[in-house]
């Protein structure tokens, strides 16, 4: 019992590693924020955004498209109509253009999670507000558009797990608080609500968890492969050197055995020069 005691503790405190290779120190993710070791956590991030801006972007453009097609809900409410457009058209979609505009800027890459958070949170409570300024018929018209909105936080828009958790409980909480304090609904469709909310919730973070874990995971295996690779290159650069420096010498070998060669010919030439002049010189004196 002591041991299992100790190891929840452990696991609360230090949350879970998923540990890819057995270096330990190259990656450490924690249970509610998953991040590698500095240096590589960087790389992560920039790959990540390099990788994500352009569903982004889709993502948001989508998204304004659902929530200006999805004002003819609108229409069954006539009392609340301009209300209701208002915080539609003049309000969120302008929003979410906005951070659409501002991706294309050089130093959205520093901030862009917490621009989606913005852009997600604003769609949620603007629904929120529909639903609370709406009659008591419209709630349910919109709690639907309460859960697009998380699914697509969660899933959609790229957002990292801590960043999808926080824009997805602040949207529940302030739906909760504003259905409580400023709207007519029975108890138990707060409950329901609340638990359906809080499902979704649940069940987003693990999906978010699950799409950063899995991002993550293949990042390492290509960061892991680039090591490789260039392992491998600077080895074939390493052995190209000394081959090169193996070929200069041989040929500097080569080059020196010529001249010994082209040396030992002259002197072989001299010497049968000599015996043959000598040869000579004796049968000329003999005779």
């Amino acid at each position: 019992m002591k041991n299992i005691l100790k190891n929840f503790k452990r696991f609360i405190k230090n949350g879970v590693n998923l540990d890819f290779t057995s270096d330990n120190s190259e990656v450490d993710l924690n249970l509610l924020n998953p991040k590698f070791s500095d240096n590589l956590e960087k790389s992560f991030i920039k790959d990540y955004f390099e990788s994500s801006i352009n569903l982004m972007r889709i993502s948001l453009l989508l998204g304004i498209l659902y929530y200006s097609i999805f004002f003819f809900l609108d229409l069954s409410f006539p009392s609340k109509l301009t209300q209701l457009l208002v915080i539609r058209f003049v309000f969120v979609c302008p929003f979410v253009f906005l951070i659409f505009l501002l991706s294309f800027t050089k130093q959205f890459h520093k901030w862009w999670q917490q621009a989606a958070v913005a852009a997600t949170v604003v769609s949620g409570i603007g629904i929120v507000v529909m639903t609370v300024i709406g009659p008591v018929t419209a709630h349910q018209t919109y709690h639907g558009g309460i859960l697009l909105v998380l699914i697509y936080g969660y899933l959609l828009i790229r957002l990292r797990f801590i960043w999808a958790s926080l824009a997805g409980w602040l949207i529940q909480f302030s739906y909760i608080i504003s259905i409580v304090f400023f709207s007519n609904v029975e108890g138990k469709i707060i409950k329901d609500y609340f638990y359906i909310l809080t499902s979704v919730n649940i069940l987003g973070m693990f999906g978010a968890y699950t799409l950063e874990y899995y991002s993550r995971k293949e990042f390492f295996f290509r960061y892991l492969l680039q090591k490789e690779r260039k392992k491998v290159k600077e080895a074939n650069v390493l052995l190209e050197s000394r081959v090169k420096e193996k070929t200069k010498t041989l040929a500097q070998d080569i080059q020196k055995r010529k001249i010994i060669e082209e040396e030992l010919r002259k002197s072989e030439a001299k010497l049968r020069y000599i015996f043959e002049n000598t040869n000579n010189l004796y049968y000329s004196h003999k005779s």
